[in-house]
């Protein structure tokens, strides 16, 4: 710290200064599933983590954590099943940047089965360690909380080019006319929610389900999901071979 003449006169330790960044930093954890084993990214898989693939040039799981930074949300638990060790070696490095915390998986939970195991005070994101959302957190949090949703799920529109014709019948099942190699398009979960937490009262008895199941439980419970809708462009899936090679070889980021 110096004066208006340039002379030092005090000084603040960094260590002080992490502290402040954190306490100013918003409530909200962000839970990062990353206790899969990366089977559709094998063989990759076979020597890295998939949280490690390479992407933007660092690791996903760091682009992942940037994003919410640069929003202010800085509270991360990343969970991790019993044989990883790589990624919380590779992490640990990098805990003067975030504040991490691990929930280690004895045995497989599913996509959802690990909110058993965490007591959360405030809404929560949740977010696949594949997933690339390049928005606004701040803005999906207040959406969420003006809906009134027990889970919001934030959503993209994804068009897929059919390779045959499709056959459009009337209602007495008779050919109406064919689309020739129509053009379809489907808005898809892309693996990024905001829960509040009083999800635990509606969590199955059970310890490994996905969030699909929990999802569909819900539903039949008549409980209140949002959809948060985002461009295309604004959602990158790295989870298979296909999508990660499609979206390096376009430089779609």
């Amino acid at each position: 710290v110096i004066n208006q003449k340039k002379i030092p006169i005090s000084y603040i330790s960094f260590k002080e200064e992490f502290k402040k960044r954190h306490k100013e930093s918003e409530p909200n954890q962000i839970l990062i599933m990353a206790g899969g084993d990366g089977i559709r990214m094998r063989p990759f898989t076979d020597i890295l983590p998939k949280p490690l693939v390479p992407f933007k040039s660092k690791p996903m799981i760091l682009n992942i954590m940037d994003n919410f930074k640069k929003y202010n949300f800085n509270n991360f638990t990343i969970t991790l099943n019993k044989k990883e060790k790589i990624l919380d070696i590779f992490l640990d490095q990098f805990k003067n940047n975030y504040m991490i915390n691990y929930l280690r998986e004895s045995k497989p939970l599913g996509t959802a089965g690990c909110l058993k195991k965490i007591n959360f005070k405030n809404n929560f994101f949740l977010i696949n360690c594949d997933t690339y959302i390049n928005i606004n957190f701040q803005n999906l949090l207040k959406f969420h909380k003006n809906s009134k949703s027990l889970i919001t799920m934030v959503a993209s529109i994804k068009s897929f080019n059919l390779s045959f014709g499709e056959c459009v019948l009337d209602n007495h099942g008779k050919l109406k006319k064919i689309l020739e190699k129509p053009k379809k398009n489907f808005l898809t979960n892309t693996g990024l929610y905001v829960i509040k937490p009083e999800i635990k009262k509606y969590l199955p008895k059970k310890n490994n389900f996905g969030m699909d199941e929990l999802l569909s439980t819900l539903l039949k419970s008549k409980k209140k999901i949002s959809v948060f809708p985002i461009p295309n462009d604004d959602w990158k899936d790295t989870g298979t071979w296909m999508n990660y090679l499609d979206t390096l070889k376009n430089k779609i980021y």
